[in-house]
Order: C-alpha cells, then sequence, then structure tokens
C-alpha cells in the first residue's frame, strides 16, 4: 500500500487473497470475509468499551500512545477468546492479526494495522451515528434525552419533504418522478 492510499474492505480482502486464505477459507467461499470483518469489529468494540487508559479528548486512536494502544489491544484478544463465533472464523482472524502484528517492521504505521483498520472503521461509524443524531435533534425531531419531539411547526408533510429530499440528494441518478416514490 502506497503511502497516503486509504484502507478499504476491499482493500483489507486483497491483503488476505493470497494461497494461503484462499485455501484455508475454501478461496473464500466456505469462510467468507464479511462475518470475519464483523467478528473483528465487534471484538474492538468490546476491547475500547473496556480500556481505560483512552483519553476521550484525543481524537484519533494511533496518536494515544503506546500504552493506550498495548492495553486496547490485549483487551482485543481477551475479547477475542471469549467473544462467540465458530472456530473456524476465530482461527482466520487469529490468522490475519498475526500477519498482520508486523513487531520487527520499522514503521510503526505497520504494526497492527488491521486491528488499527478495524478501530478507524468504528469510529467512522460512531461519528456518522452522532452526527445523524445531532441533525435530528437540530431539526426538533428528538429531544435532549432522545424521546420524539416534534417541532410543531414542521408537519408529517415537512417532514416526509425533507426525508423525501435527503434520500434523493443520496441517489442522485434518480428523477423527479422517482424521488416522489421514494
Amino acid at each position: 500500500m502506497r503511502e497516503g492510499q486509504t484502507l478499504t474492505g476491499r482493500t483489507v480482502f486483497h491483503a488476505f487473497n493470497n494461497g494461503y486464505y484462499t485455501h484455508k477459507t475454501g478461496d473464500w467461499k466456505s469462510i467468507k470475509i464479511g462475518p470475519i470483518l464483523q467478528n473483528l469489529k465487534e471484538c474492538v468494540r468490546v476491547a475500547l468499551a473496556e480500556c481505560k487508559n483512552i483519553d476521550p479528548h484525543i481524537k484519533s486512536f494511533g496518536d494515544q500512545g503506546e500504552p493506550a494502544i498495548e492495553e486496547s489491544y490485549l483487551l482485543f484478544l481477551n475479547a477475542l477468546r471469549t467473544t462467540p463465533m465458530c472456530p473456524e472464523n476465530r482461527q482466520v482472524v487469529i490468522d490475519m492479526l498475526a500477519s498482520t502484528e508486523n513487531g520487527d517492521r520499522a514503521a510503526t504505521r505497520d504494526h497492527l494495522w488491521l486491528f488499527k483498520w478495524a478501530v478507524a472503521q468504528l469510529d467512522r461509524r460512531e461519528k456518522k451515528k452522532r452526527n445523524r443524531t445531532a441533525r435530528l435533534r437540530l431539526a426538533g425531531r428528538k429531544g435532549i434525552d432522545g424521546s420524539e419531539e416534534v417541532d410543531p411547526a414542521l408537519s408529517n408533510d415537512a417532514l416526509t419533504a425533507v426525508h423525501v429530499t435527503r434520500s434523493c440528494s443520496r441517489r442522485k441518478a434518480l428523477s423527479i418522478s422517482e424521488c416522489v416514490n421514494c
């Protein structure tokens, strides 16, 4: 991977689409990459919830410092042992992690890159969730406590129009008549 290139699920798949993993997973047909990555992210979620050394004021996990990263990785390995998943998937995750630990590499960004990628994925998802909640709150659709509070100025028709507008802006290839039917 080149410097500055973004790591996506597809690039992660291609990193492990080699002889060893294609043999172990039946060419990724008997064991699929999607559930493997979901299992990985679930274990990361458990570990980050338990980690005491993570500073909430530091935005990037990579900037947390070695003690926090190491503690969260150890908690992650423990979660990997205890989180329910089929044994074949667990073994593939363990092998993938062993392939990406890169403890002997000089570049720190190569160390534990699969684990750090999973953390970044969860962080990105949480930020999207927080932003969506904030937008809904600003629109008057949710109260401070999370209960439904619709602003009286926003009728059902206005909310539907906002929803259709947002849906259509995400699906730019739709025509106007298709947007009405969203």
